[in-house]
């Protein structure tokens, strides 16, 4: 399963690093600064998305595993009742709010209100067959997901470079976006078989206990983790794009896009991890939870830090390929942006190791972190004038309360000390391949 997840990662990457060039060429530095906005403020229904998924992922995957009819039967209700939710926030808040600031903003014209429209169109189709998804994902078929998603993504490269050489404006990358997502919801549609999935299930007698795991409260705080998460980080584009020019924000998007990237490849194996993980929680195997854990954060960080490196390293190399007209991001600023991805990269297992042990506590603190550093990030922004402040502040936030705190919390629900916890992240992964050996 692992491979296809890579593959599906590495496909993602070659089409957005493909997308890169292929958009700087074909519109100008205000434009690509727009569609950064429009990126940054679907970003927002993206992080409810990634809280809703695996929420419910959890919960279908608890009651497939446990063969329990009945509480699949509620989780799937409410997997449909939450993405109705949501594709209701696409079509109605964040299309007018989005409107709004754009025209506040005075970056809306004819082109982009089109653009944005049908961008908008988009993401209400992904989310309407979102539920599917999250099926495949739970029931072990990430393999099917995964080809789906990768078809998408080519299908996304192939239509936006069809439709760029016939018209060089945003509206042909929107257009692209929702003609890729549309066929592939389509697609997913045909492929599962929510019937059989119910015929699986009631193949064993369904005598256990239902118990209702399905409390809207830790949907409400997990969503609540993934919102701050977002905004801590992309949101601040949106505050960069009120205080500074066009050609600045093209060049502080585009890295935290290559951030945001390398984040995203790093962290491919937390959907199967997360089902084995459900296992073995629900199996109350303290062993195979921790070294189901010490292997994600290790193959996390170490494909987080060979892409930074990288990055790092050819960082004016990749804008001067994608774009001549943009400027590359300072090298220290650049720096920064890693630092702050790959931390937040790390604490995102740690949250949802809590999370499928059922355990929120760590939420409010996180968010009163994100919100203080997010302020304060902004108010030094606007009084220094300067970008620096909105790296800075999030990346020591993060670093010297949020990832101490996790840990702590992980610990705890381990029942190990935190120096003793650390010690076992490092040496888990060997015992066990002893073990097996």
């Amino acid at each position: 399963m692992l491979n296809i997840a890579y593959l599906f990662q590495a496909v993602n990457f070659v089409v957005t690093l493909s997308m890169l060039p292929l958009i700087l060429n074909n519109i100008n530095s205000y434009q690509y600064a727009v569609w950064s906005i429009f990126l940054t403020l679907f970003g927002f229904t993206l992080q409810i998305q990634t809280a809703i998924q695996n929420f419910v992922i959890r919960e279908i995957s608890r009651s497939y595993h446990n063969n329990s009819l009945a509480q699949f039967e509620k989780s799937w209700t409410l997997t449909k009742k939450l993405y109705a939710a949501l594709s209701l926030l696409v079509a109605l808040p964040i299309y007018l709010g989005g409107t709004f600031y754009l025209y506040q903003t005075q970056l809306l014209n004819e082109n982009i209100f089109i653009s944005w429209t049908i961008l908008t169109a988009g993401y209400i189709a992904t989310y309407m067959f979102a539920p599917l998804n999250a099926v495949l994902l739970a029931t072990d078929k990430s393999i099917i997901n995964n080809k789906i998603n990768i078809f998408t993504r080519v299908l996304y490269l192939i239509t936006c470079i069809l439709l760029l050489n016939i018209y060089k404006d945003i509206i042909s990358i929107s257009s692209a976006f929702f003609i890729s997502v549309t066929i592939g919801s389509i697609i997913l549609f045909y492929i599962v078989d929510i019937k059989s999935v119910r015929r699986k299930i009631n193949h064993i007698s369904d005598t256990k206990k239902i118990q209702n795991n399905l409390a809207f409260r830790n949907f409400y705080l997990y969503g609540l983790y993934s919102f701050c998460s977002f905004f801590l980080y992309s949101g601040t584009i949106l505050v960069a794009g009120a205080l500074f020019p066009a050609n600045i924000v093209a060049s502080y998007s585009l890295g935290m896009q290559i951030g945001a990237l390398l984040s995203a490849v790093a962290l491919t194996p937390l959907p199967v991890w997360l089902a084995k993980q459900i296992d073995a929680i629900v199996s109350k195997n303290i062993d195979e939870q921790l070294y189901q854990l010490a292997k994600t954060l290790w193959a996390v960080n170490f494909v987080f830090l060979v892409g930074a490196a990288f990055a790092a390293t050819f960082a004016s190399q990749i804008v001067a390929y994608v774009s001549d007209d943009i400027s590359p991001i300072a090298s220290t600023y650049f720096l920064i942006i890693l630092i702050s991805f790959g931390v937040e990269a790390n604490i995102f297992v740690l949250a949802n190791f809590c999370a499928a042990n059922g355990d929120y506590r760590y939420v409010r603190t996180y968010a009163l972190i994100a919100f203080a550093t997010a302020v304060g990030g902004s108010s030094a922004a606007v009084y220094f004038e300067s970008l620096l402040p909105l790296m800075l502040f999030p990346a020591i936030g993060q670093s010297l309360f949020s990832l101490p705190i996790m840990l702590f919390r992980v610990s705890a629900l381990l029942s190990l000390p935190p120096q003793l916890f650390l010690r076992q992240l490092v040496i888990a992964v060997k015992l066990k391949l002893q073990s097996i050996q």
